[in-house]
């Protein structure tokens, strides 16, 4: 089942509704860029109905925190699955870890018991003012987050870091968000699975039909429907749900 440009989606919309001519998106008609609109309106609106697999265990690096014990997600991440960082002694890299995850609250308690007078521990200053004492004699080994925009780990080695947790060692597994870059342009082609296009001119036929022609279109929205549960059932494509899931946690 091929793929299609943006423009051929708007053109197979727009001859569902039996509106305008489609040759060109750069000068459309107004309902036209209307139909584009919502295109692309339903297409997010269908990536974020599911968890579909094609946007799961993304590997991905987290990016520079604001204290040795913090990095930041990226925003394109739905939710984290896995959290990984690479273990380096005595300057040599040993492979990386899977981390714990811990909830807040827990984690809270676990590092503000800690007695920031005595030399393995730091104080550290969140943006809310609280502080944490998090060791600086060893790899990390839990993370939580607080703010479900950076992840907060209770430790860092100082012996082979001393500016803290690197995101260069971090290692993430996650669900992101369906990727729109590029969008504005009538030769963009969805970054989804080439199934999936009859339910994204389905659903986008059946809204346009409902907002252009104030009109429901019975026949799209059943196909539709049919068309989401094949979607279901087809996913994935290779046997990696076949095991145990993994549960994620935060964001």
């Amino acid at each position: 089942m091929p793929t299609k440009t943006l423009l051929q989606v708007v053109t197979e919309v727009a001859e569902n509704v039996n509106s305008d001519e489609v040759t060109s998106l750069s000068n459309a008609s107004i309902e036209v860029d209307d139909i584009r609109k919502i295109c692309l309106r339903t297409l997010e609106d269908i990536s974020l109905r599911n968890e579909w697999e094609f946007l799961k265990d993304r590997p991905m690096q987290l990016t520079a925190g604001t204290n040795v014990v913090e990095l930041a997600l990226p925003s394109t991440i739905q939710a984290v699955q896995t959290v990984k960082y690479r273990h380096v002694m005595g300057g040599v890299q040993s492979g990386f870890t899977t981390l714990i995850y811990m909830q807040p609250a827990d984690f809270l308690s676990r590092l503000q018991n800690n007695n920031p007078t005595e030399s393995q521990y730091d104080t550290v200053t969140l943006s809310s003012g609280v502080e944490l004492y998090p060791s600086n004699n060893r790899h990390p080994r839990y993370w939580t987050s607080f703010d479900e925009k950076n992840i907060v780990f209770d430790s860092y080695d100082s012996a082979e870091n001393a500016t803290g947790i690197e995101a260069g060692d971090s290692a993430i597994l996650a669900t992101i968000y369906l990727d729109f870059t590029g969008s504005e342009l009538e030769t963009w082609v969805a970054p989804i699975p080439e199934s999936m296009f009859p339910l994204w001119i389905q659903e986008a036929s059946a809204d346009a039909s409902v907002k252009l022609r104030q009109t429901e279109d019975p026949r799209e929205e059943r196909k539709s429907r049919r068309s989401y549960i094949q979607q279901i059932r087809k996913e994935p494509v290779t046997n990696k749900d076949s095991g145990s899931k993994e549960v994620n946690y935060g964001r």
